[in-house]
């Protein structure tokens, strides 16, 4: 491809031959609570050859507005032979080489445009070499690399500070507004799903079979009717002038046929 190409969408490159083989493949894929860039790179020689793939992108992740988190990097290489792979990571595109290998390390964003250069490189040779008396020898490789690379929010943690009383699941996660995402997991028999905000860690029983604690009192109450996925999800903004908060979450699972209700763990949620 030629320089300057835009791989928003992805790249897909491959080619096959008698002697040898190649391929490339980048994707991203943006959430509100992380960016996960995907590369595989591969290369086999057979014959007399050198088989090679490689590339660089330029990655330009846009930030609404100040972002504290982690970029987490897992490149796993599997070269035989004369293969070789390598990769390389640099932040902010400043020339600087972060990172070459897996690594795991805590990030700061202002708003705006944080760049991201990403290279990776496979090679392979493949020849016969004749020797006197018609002897010969032969030498071939395989390169494969496996790249991924994740940025996501640490601003917010949860802890535990109530059991829960059925089916419900509730998971917490940073987003890139501030706040937190919520996502729910329910039972089969549940219709309804209810997240449940408060500010202290009071319980009290439902009136609804059978008898369980709600942890918090509510102060704002979200509900989403539930489909066969069984799951749904709140995405909630928290601007930089709402922060530090800390505030109770819990889901409730509601059967409209039986009209029962249990409830998830309770959370207590910080956001810095």
């Amino acid at each position: 491809m030629a320089p300057g190409i835009d791989v928003t969408n992805g790249v897909v490159l491959g080619t096959a031959g008698v002697f040898g083989a190649a391929q490339f493949q980048a994707h991203a894929t943006a959430t509100s609570t992380a960016v996960d860039l995907d590369w595989n790179v591969s290369c086999s020689a057979y014959g007399t050859t050198t088989a090679g793939s490689q590339g660089t992108i330029r990655y330009e992740l846009y930030v609404a507005q100040a972002v504290t988190g982690q970029l987490v990097v897992t490149w796993v290489a599997a070269p035989t032979g004369t293969g070789a792979s390598s990769c390389s990571i640099d932040l902010f595109d400043d020339g600087i080489v972060d990172a070459t290998g897996s690594v795991t390390w805590p990030v700061s964003f202002g708003a705006g445009v944080v760049p991201l250069r990403v290279r990776v490189t496979t090679v392979a040779h493949a020849a016969v070499i004749h020797g006197p008396w018609g002897t010969g020898w032969s030498y071939q490789g395989t390169a494969n690399g496996s790249l991924q690379i994740r940025l996501s929010p640490t601003h917010c943690q949860s802890a535990v500070f109530g059991q829960g009383c059925g089916d419900p699941q509730l998971t917490v996660l940073g987003n890139f507004t501030g706040g937190a995402d919520l996502r729910g997991t329910f039972g089969p028999a549940a219709d309804l799903g209810v997240a449940v905000f408060g500010f202290d860690q009071v319980a009290t029983p439902l009136p609804l079979a059978p008898g369980c604690m709600l942890r918090t009192t509510p102060i704002v109450l979200l509900w989403h009717p539930i489909g066969p996925s069984q799951t749904t999800s709140w995405s909630l903004a928290l601007p930089a002038a709402f922060r530090p908060v800390a505030f109770a979450a819990q889901l409730v699972g509601i059967d409209v046929d039986t009209f029962a209700a249990t409830t998830s763990q309770g959370r207590w949620i910080t956001c810095q």
